[in-house]
C-alpha cells in the first residue's frame, strides 16, 4: 500500500508540473492586467487605468501588492492580489472569471523581479496566506477551511542562483488528521504549484 501511494505521489507531483510548464513570466518588465478581464462598469475601467512601480515592474493597477517582506537580508518578496478582492468599493468589478494571486520576488544583486503566478491560491473566504521570512529564503504559509482546516508551509531558497522549493509541510485538522513533510532537491520554483499541495492531501485522504 505504501509502495502504491509513494508512485501515485510522483505521478501526481509530475503531472502539476508539466501542465503547467512554468509558473514564471519570463522576462518582463511589464505586468499587464488579465487579457480576459472584460466590464463594463465605467468606475471598474477607471480603477485598473495606468501602472504603478513594484520592485524593478512597472504593475498594472489591476493588481494591489501588499508592502512586500525582505528576506537573505537584502531580497524581497510580496503576494499581489487582484484589485476586485481587496476593496469593498470594487463590488460590481467582480469577473465571472477568478483571477488568481501572483507572487514578486526582487533580486537586490542583479535588480531583476521575477513575477510566479501558479504559486499562490486565489483569494476566497476560507483562504489565508502570508509570506514568512526565512534563515535562507521564505515560506510561503497558507491556511484554508473552516472548521476543518489544512495549512501548509511551502518553505524556498535560493540554490545555485535559482529559487527552490526546499520542502512542503501539510498538516490537516479534519476527518483526516496528518501532518507530513516531503522534501525536495530539484524542484525549482518556476515548475512549483499550489496544485502539488491539493495533490498531496488527496493522497493522505487516501490512507
Amino acid at each position: 500500500m505504501k509502495k502504491i501511494l509513494y508512485y501515485l505521489l510522483i505521478y501526481l507531483t509530475f503531472c502539476c508540473c508539466k501542465s503547467n510548464k512554468t509558473s514564471l513570466i519570463e522576462k518582463t518588465h511589464t505586468v499587464f492586467p488579465p487579457s480576459t478581464y472584460a466590464i463594463n462598469e465605467k468606475s471598474c475601467k477607471q480603477a485598473i487605468k495606468g501602472f504603478t512601480g513594484k520592485y524593478s515592474v512597472n504593475l498594472s493597477r489591476f493588481y494591489i501588492s501588499d508592502n512586500g517582506t525582505t528576506f537573505n537580508k537584502k531580497d524581497s518578496v510580496s503576494i499581489v492580489k487582484p484589485f476586485y478582492t481587496q476593496i469593498n468599493a470594487y463590488g460590481n468589478c467582480f469577473p465571472e472569471e477568478s483571477y488568481g494571486n501572483l507572487l514578486l520576488v526582487y533580486n537586490h544583486h542583479d535588480t531583476t523581479t521575477k513575477v510566479y503566478r501558479n504559486a499562490l491560491y486565489t483569494d476566497e473566504p476560507n483562504v489565508f496566506q502570508e509570506i514568512i521570512p526565512d534563515k535562507k529564503g521564505f515560506i510561503i504559509s497558507a491556511e484554508r477551511g473552516n472548521s476543518s482546516k489544512v495549512i501548509s508551509k511551502v518553505k524556498i531558497s535560493y540554490k545555485s542562483g535559482f529559487l527552490h522549493v526546499d520542502a512542503i509541510n501539510i498538516e490537516s485538522s479534519g476527518f483526516h488528521q496528518y501532518s507530513k513533510k516531503y522534501n525536495f532537491n530539484h524542484l525549482k520554483l518556476e515548475r512549483y504549484s499550489v496544485k502539488m499541495i491539493d495533490s498531496l492531501q488527496r493522497i493522505n485522504e487516501m490512507r
